[in-house]
Parts: C-alpha cells; sequence; structure tokens
C-alpha cells in the first residue's frame, strides 16, 4: 500500500514536513517497502497508529484509515505534523547475579505509561558471558559480568540497562538430574499407519518448544510426539532446520512455557573434564549416566565428535550432554564397544550453525519416501541398500538364521568406500562402532532401519547384517 500511495504523486509533491521522523519504531530499515513508509510519515500523509508512531505492519488498514490517508495525499492543507514520543521503556530488574546455567526473565514496561506493543530486541556487552532471547531470558554461559539494553527494532538503545554477574556453580549428578530432568523428553516415531517404530530423546533449547535431536532420530518419521518427564505428552510439528551431515535436527514442540537449557561453547571444553548424559535409554525416561570427555575433538566417518565416557544406549540418540554447570556441550549421538565406553557427542557449537525458519517444515512432507532406483535395495528388505548392487561386489556367501540375514562379500577397500559414500549420501547415520582382534563392526541407522557392517580383515571379507521385513 505505501508502495502505490507514495508512486501515486511526484517526489515534488512528497515534500517532508516532519523531518524529525527518521525512523519507524515497529518496522526494521531492511523490511520491504521501509523507505516507502518512511516517506509517507515525513510528508505527514499517515503518522502511525499511535503516539510512538508504530505503523503496525501485519494489521490491514480500516476503511477510515485508508480514506483518511487518501484525503491527505490529495489535500496537502490537511497534511499532520506529528513528533512521536520517543518509545523508551522501564528495564525491571536493573541487576542481577545468577548461576552459570541458569536464566531469568527480564521484563520493560512503558516509561511514561503508553503501551508500545511490547515491541522490545535486547543487546548485551558480551556473548561469552550471557544469552538473552528474544522474550528477555538471561542466560548465564560463562563466569564474568555483562551488560543488557533494551533496543527498538532498528537496534537504537531504549531503556536503562541491566548490570549480570555469573558465578560458576558446580553440580554434581544429582544436581543436575534435578536442574534438567524437564528440559529432557523422549521422542515417540510414528509410520504412515500410526504405528510407534522407535524412540530417540531431545531437548529444549528455547522455552517456545524449539528442541533438539539427531537427525537419524526423526528421519523418515511420518509423525512424531514429546513426551515429557511429567507424563504430557505434545506433537512435534514441524522441522525447523537440519545438517544430515552433522546428524542434527532442530525441531518444533507444539506448546510453550517449556524449562529450556543453555548451550555452552564446546570449543571451550577440556580433556578429562566431568560430563553428564540425559536422555531415554531403551525407551527409558529421564536417565542420567556420569563420565569424563576422553578426547574434545574425535573425527569419525568424516564428521566432528566429542568422545566420551558416558555410557550411551539405543534411545539416547539425540539426548543432552551436559557440562557441571548443567549446559549442553553436546548431543549424544553414536557409540564405540570394545571392553569400555568410548561415546561420541555432536559440539553444540555445531547446533548454531544449522539454518532453521521460523515454521519449518511438517515431518510427513519433509520425509517421502527418499530412495534411489528400487534395485538398489535387498529384495528381501527394501530399506538396507543391496551391497552388490550398489558396488558391483560378488557375493560369496549367505547365512539366514529366523529373521535375520548375512551376506559375505570379499573385502576390497574401494568398494567399501563406495558403500560407506552411498550410505552417507541417502542419509544413513552411524550410531555405533565397535572393534574386536580381527572385525570392525559398523552399525548404521535411517528411521528404524538398524543394521550391522562387519569387517573382518583377517578372513578378507566384509558383511551385511540385517533383519528381514
Amino acid at each position: 500500500m505505501a508502495f502505490v500511495f507514495t508512486g501515486a504523486l511526484p517526489e515534488s509533491e512528497l515534500d517532508p514536513i516532519n523531518a524529525n521522523i527518521v525512523a519507524i519504531p515497529d518496522m526494521a530499515k531492511n523490511a520491504p517497502y521501509y523507505n516507502n513508509v518512511l516517506q509517507l510519515y515525513q510528508a505527514g500523509i499517515t503518522v502511525g497508529s499511535d503516539a510512538y508512531g508504530n505503523y503496525l505492519p501485519d494489521q490491514s488498514l480500516t476503511r477510515a484509515e485508508s480514506a483518511a490517508i487518501l484525503n491527505r495525499l490529495i489535500d496537502p492543507s490537511k497534511r499532520k505534523s506529528f513528533t512521536p514520543l520517543i518509545g523508551k521503556v522501564n528495564v525491571d530488574p536493573k541487576e542481577i547475579t545468577i548461576n552459570v546455567g541458569e536464566s531469568y526473565q527480564l521484563t520493560a514496561s512503558p516509561a511514561n505509561g503508553i503501551d508500545n506493543g511490547g515491541r522490545v530486541k535486547w543487546e548485551t556487552d558480551d556473548t561469552d558471558v550471557v544469552q538473552i532471547s528474544e522474550d528477555g531470558t538471561v542466560t548465564a554461559l560463562t563466569q564474568g559480568k555483562a551488560v543488557i539494553w533494551p533496543t527498538d527494532l532498528n537496534g537504537e538503545k531504549n531503556g536503562e540497562a541491566c548490570s549480570v554477574t555469573t558465578i560458576s556453580v558446580k553440580l554434581n549428578a544429582e544436581g543436575i538430574s534435578e536442574k534438567a530432568e524437564n528440559s529432557i523428553f523422549l521422542i515417540e516415531i510414528y509410520d504412515e499407519n500410526d504405528e510407534k517404530v522407535a524412540t530417540g530423546s531431545g531437548f529444549f533449547i528455547e522455552s517456545s518448544g524449539v528442541a533438539v535431536t539427531n537427525y537419524h532420530v526423526v528421519v523418515d518419521a511420518v509423525s512424531a510426539k514429546a513426551k515429557t518427564t511429567d507424563g504430557k505428552t505434545y506433537d512435534i510439528s514441524a522441522m525447523l532446520g537440519y545438517d544430515e551431515k552433522q546428524d542434527i535436527a532442530i525441531i518444533k514442540v507444539n506448546g510453550k512455557g517449556f524449562p529450556a537449557l543453555a548451550l555452552a561453547d564446546s570449543s571451550k571444553v577440556k580433556n578429562g573434564q566431568k560430563i553428564f548424559c540425559m536422555g531415554s535409554p531403551l525407551g527409558l525416561e529421564n536417565t542420567i549416566s556420569e563420565g569424563i570427555i576422553s578426547n574434545t575433538s574425535r573425527i569419525v566417518n568424516k564428521q566432528q565428535y566429542i568422545q566420551i565416557s558416558a555410557p550411551i544406549s539405543p534411545g539416547s540418540s539425540g539426548g543432552a550432554v551436559l557440562n557441571e554447570s548443567c549446559q549442553v556441550i553436546g548431543i549424544a549421538s553414536a557409540s564405540y564397544s570394545s571392553g569400555q565406553q568410548v561415546n561420541f557427542a555432536v559440539p553444540s557449537n555445531l547446533i548454531g550453525k544449522v539454518s532453521r525458519s521460523e515454521k519449518g517444515t511438517p515431518l510427513v512432507d519433509l520425509f517421502p519416501v527418499v530412495a534411489p532406483a528400487r534395485e538398489n535395495f535387498y529384495k528381501d528388505n527394501a530399506r538396507v541398500p543391496d551391497y552388490s548392487a550398489v558396488t558391483g561386489a560378488k557375493q560369496t556367501d549367505i547365512l539366514r538364521k529366523e529373521d535375520a540375514v548375512l551376506r559375505a562379500y570379499k573385502l576390497d577397500e574401494d568398494q567399501v568406500n563406495t558403500y560407506l559414500d552411498f550410505l552417507d549420501e541417502y542419509h544413513f547415520s552411524l550410531v555405533k562402532y565397535e572393534q574386536d582382534d580381527g572385525h570392525i563392526d559398523y552399525y548404521y541407522a535411517r528411521g528404524r532401519v538398524v543394521f550391522l557392517i562387519c569387517i573382518q580383515e583377517d578372513r578378507d571379507e566384509i558383511a551385511v547384517v540385517y533383519t528381514t521385513e
């Protein structure tokens, strides 16, 4: 509408009479037609919807408002001079002290009693010390001091600042469990027949229901639900963003007011640092295990992980790996078993690198049947890639026991790499890795499908083991 109005008259008919208006309080400067709206304000053709000059771009004009604008557009004598009130806000409190890993809700109220619609943004001078969300929730990240202040949508400071002091407090397993249990949830995966086919874990990172899990937990899901520790069940309505390579999914759980966990800077973790894992292994909700960081950066199958000693079992995938301040340092993801616990977590810093949308995409729309040609899969399980079809290798042996099948092939490094690249291309995720004398086992998953690739170097053989459908 603003574009039409400004285009209806030559520039000479739009002389500014409100040169004091240099910004629209509830429009970002990069918004479509922002300059056209500002030109109408300065020409006195429109002066907004309240004493602050808010434009309310998401609301439709009434007939009376449209008529008034057209009248001023046609008759310059009807145009209005206007000095908008400055949208100052009061911030409460002005000073807070919080423990690392904890959060506090700041409030912003109109400084002169006139409501500006609550359109406030927040800034801080130290993003390493605190995290500030759009709703004014402050989360302490590390020990230190920071200052937080409110701004308008264009980043102009419009209120007094709040001084924040953060204190590092180390928690034991009991304290971590008590603090994090309501932020962790069980994920239930359903197929096209609305039957539950798999479970996993997830955790909230925003009170609005934004949460994190592994990509392999939700891939191929037709629908999914989140079951919290209070026994309530919520629909997982959309995928907001994902990274198949790093095995990260950011999902939206329907609801609000969820207790969220803060994300720590995973680049600052240390070898030997104590950590805790919380999730739902084997569907057992609200399970906590304890361990240390064994290696801060481990590359497995071309993916970056934090190696940890805390146990990870099937169903733990997507759960939170926490430091002693109850901050997320990683996503529980995969395990390696050979006499001792060697497990892996996706670093928390990779979560922030995932592009995400506000509304996201429903799971049923995101995961239609994504597969290459049908002949690339075994006939007795159409979800497991056929090693012969993918690599050209000849099968040397086959063993069947009840519903389990083992197919063996001569070991060839190039063919193995071709098969692993195929799995990577079609979003199969490595969920477990075992090594023993003479053989290496890779467990891969995609949705409810899990199968084993066993490399037996002493026999110069590779086998694919799976169950029939």
